[in-house]
């Protein structure tokens, strides 16, 4: 995932803002039982598969979040506690006062989503072994040194390789010493596989995401419209990490950042346990900051903007991520791809035949996200190409060259750079 560094005081000065503010107003915060927006989704207790209750402890939750932290191999310091995520189960998605969460406007977490998933009531994946057995060539980002600091960077392995260095204690893998002393007092591994529609495939027809993934994931039909090519379809799904599988040992995680995309995101535990930090604003609905530990099965949905950090508890832990272009987002995506293709901005090294079919993929997300607005689907092509105009009008010589030029076809797992063996 493209990343932009958050920086810690900021996070810092913003949560405490909140917090007290939030205790004011929020009786949750003052031990009392919480009405209202949040508390509208806890009508029925969510037992999560270690036995612990999750929706209905809202109106009791620990203040200082210590129940969850304490969980934590390395609690961070100086970040104010966040709120439990309001919790949605499936069934309730479709009731008139989730309409925020079935449109996905605010943070939630959606249950028993995954309920028939083989991935999560079997481990069906074995922690990554199936996927190394099924894809063992396929390459991966791999964190020998974690992702809690910001400056972390990925030595890139084949798929097997990557997932026996994962499974070794950190200090006992390839780089020895360095994964300890490197990880500035935070050792832990995590390892990030980029899903081409190739593996995404595999995975649905394997039914370890269920044998009919439920709808509210299902939101990628627009890719067949505008990227008319398998090649096109592979080069957006691995430039923009539009999918991935994520794989860590008690104590990795990530470090406070935003997605420079500015998209949306769902994130499905799989495997062991995992705690998220969720801060941001979204449109009309103020600054809120959530934390809550997650269990296999429970589905993390947050919109653009808001700034989030993890943390693996168990080894292995797995989640399965997707990104979502919608009505609330994707004017923000566009222009973000849009400046990318004419300007390079954010350094995804699209190339020039994917920006010209991106051109064409704006046109009809604006078509299709304001088809209720009263207007025909021309007046809306000519509000699309004036707001994002033809990327090759606006691009300089150089520019053009360098995206049409063969290796711009190619990807960093390609073999143009250096995979460990």
């Amino acid at each position: 995932m493209k990343l932009l560094a958050f920086n810690y005081l900021l996070v810092f000065i913003a949560c405490a803002t909140n917090a007290f503010v939030e205790s004011a107003k929020d009786p949750a915060f003052a031990g009392e039982k919480a009405d209202g927006e949040d508390g509208e989704t806890c009508t029925e207790p969510v037992v999560t598969p270690t036995g612990e209750v999750g929706c209905s402890a809202k109106s009791a939750f620990d203040p200082t979040r210590q129940d969850v932290r304490s969980k934590l191999p390395f609690p961070p310091k100086n970040l104010m506690p966040g709120k439990p995520f309001p919790r949605v189960h499936v069934k309730d998605l479709y009731k008139p006062k989730n309409e925020d969460y079935l449109y996905r406007r605010k943070p939630f977490i959606l249950t028993n989503a995954a309920d028939d998933w083989t991935a999560v009531k079997d481990k069906f994946l074995k922690s990554g072994r199936r996927l190394a057995k099924w894809f063992p060539r396929s390459v991966v980002d791999f964190y020998p040194m974690n992702m809690l600091q910001t400056g972390s960077h990925p030595y890139l392995f084949r798929l097997k390789q990557g997932l026996a260095e994962l499974e070794l204690p950190p200090g006992q893998g390839r780089f020895g010493k360095t994964e300890l002393e490197d990880a500035r007092g935070n050792p832990g591994k995590y390892l990030h596989f980029q899903l081409t529609s190739k593996t995404w495939k595999k995975l649905r027809e394997s039914g370890a995401l269920g044998k009919k993934m439920h709808k509210w994931f299902r939101t990628d039909g627009w890719m067949s419209k505008c990227l008319k090519s398998q090649q096109l379809v592979d080069e957006y799904h691995i430039k923009t990490h539009w999918k991935i599988i994520l794989i860590g040992g008690a104590g990795a995680g990530m470090f406070n950042h935003s997605d420079s995309l500015l998209t949306s995101s769902w994130h499905t535990h799989l495997e062991g346990l995992k705690w998220w930090y969720v801060c941001g604003t979204s449109d009309d609905y103020g600054f809120n900051c959530y934390e809550d530990l997650f269990y296999p099965g429970d589905t993390l949905f947050y919109p653009k903007h808001y700034h989030h950090q993890t943390q693996n508890i168990e080894t292995l832990s797995m989640t399965v991520t997707g990104t979502v272009a919608n009505a609330f987002n994707y004017e923000a995506i566009a222009t973000q791809l849009h400046r990318e293709c004419a300007y390079s901005h954010l350094s995804f090294d699209l190339s020039g035949p994917l920006c010209d079919a991106l051109d064409d993929c704006f046109v009809l997300w604006h078509q299709h996200f304001q088809r209720n607005s009263g207007k025909d689907k021309k007046t809306l092509k000519r509000e699309a190409r004036k707001r994002w105009k033809p990327w090759r009008k606006l691009a300089s010589t150089s520019e053009k060259r360098k995206k049409d030029s063969p290796s711009a076809l190619g990807n960093n797992y390609d073999g143009r750079n250096y995979i460990n063996s």
